[in-house]
């Protein structure tokens, strides 16, 4: 699964690469369209923006997850989170930005194949852009399938194995792979997308799930920051001088921007999370309820009665 893994992100990362420095050779300052095209105010717009980015970088505790399948895992897990989120980064940033210097503003905006016009703009008389990234998104695919393929099954396996979640998830084969987890994993976003692609409604479903990932994921975010907060002001994780400054600054940058992105994302979007968590809490007190039960966790104690 490594290895095929590295083999899918270089294949996916040479092209781009090739894009954002080469496409700067081709990009025409009249493409680029306004600053703040959503039609709105100025914070609103860069409010969607944080929302998209978010999205796209869902998923940069992957290395943290999967640690236990990590070879040195307190090193390389560390410059997986890192590196590969800053890497991941400037790629993104500076391709986006050849892209809309390369397409016109007017036909990014009704394009669904933003690339595929980039290359054509770059190679005008080729008839083979449109296979090119075609083949490029099913690599790409097929990569980040791979590698959320373990991360949720490491996710509900150790959640599951802490028995606060359904315990088939933590069912294992004789070489200790979580099978039923990776069924489940697997079977629903492909209903999901199945669904997208035959039906009107699939879109609309897809695009709120979109919306509506990117409050439920802030939210843990925002708990892992205030945990961190918690380590160093109670001084269980002791860094001192510059490394305090460091941790804190970055603890409490990442409470606020997860607090900024839940209020950005409009109150709709807020209140179905919402609902969504409460959904979660019920699980869960059935769930720490039967661990109460097995003794598996610190029943609460009662208050004496009254005389």
């Amino acid at each position: 699964m490594a290895w095929f893994q590295n083999v899918s992100v270089v294949l996916k990362f040479l092209p781009l690469l090739f894009v954002g420095v080469a496409g700067w050779f081709f990009v025409q300052k009249a493409n680029f369209g306004p600053f703040n095209a959503s039609g709105g105010s100025l914070y609103s717009g860069i409010g969607i923006a944080a929302g998209v980015a978010l999205f796209s970088f869902i998923g940069v505790e992957a290395a943290a997850v999967s640690a236990k399948r990590v070879r040195d895992p307190r090193t390389n897990v560390m410059r997986a989170s890192v590196l590969g989120t800053v890497a991941s980064a400037l790629l993104y940033v500076l391709v986006t930005a050849v892209v809309m210097g390369l397409v016109a503003h007017h036909t990014l905006v009704g394009t669904g194949s933003p690339f595929v016009n980039a290359f054509q703009t770059m190679f005008p008389h080729s008839a083979w852009a449109g296979r090119f990234i075609a083949g490029l998104a099913v690599v790409s695919g097929i990569g980040a399938l791979n590698g959320w393929t373990l991360i949720v099954t490491e996710t509900s396996r150790a959640v599951a194995q802490d028995d606060l979640f359904p315990r088939p998830f933590a069912w294992t084969d004789k070489k200790g792979t979580a099978w039923f987890g990776i069924l489940v994993g697997t079977a629903l976003p492909s209903i999901l997308m199945a669904w997208r692609y035959s039906t009107s409604s699939g879109l609309t479903v897809f695009t709120y799930l979109v919306d509506l990932s990117v409050v439920t994921v802030a939210i843990p975010y925002f708990f892992s920051a205030i945990a961190q907060l918690t380590f160093l002001v109670s001084r269980r994780r002791r860094v001192q001088g510059w490394q305090l400054a460091r941790d804190l600054s970055i603890a409490g940058t990442s409470v606020l921007f997860s607090m900024w992105v839940t209020f950005a994302s409009g109150y709709q979007v807020v209140y179905q999370a919402l609902v969504v968590l409460l959904i979660g809490l019920v699980l869960y007190a059935f769930l720490n309820a039967r661990r109460e039960r097995l003794g598996e966790a610190s029943e609460p104690v009662d208050l004496p009665a009254e005389v």
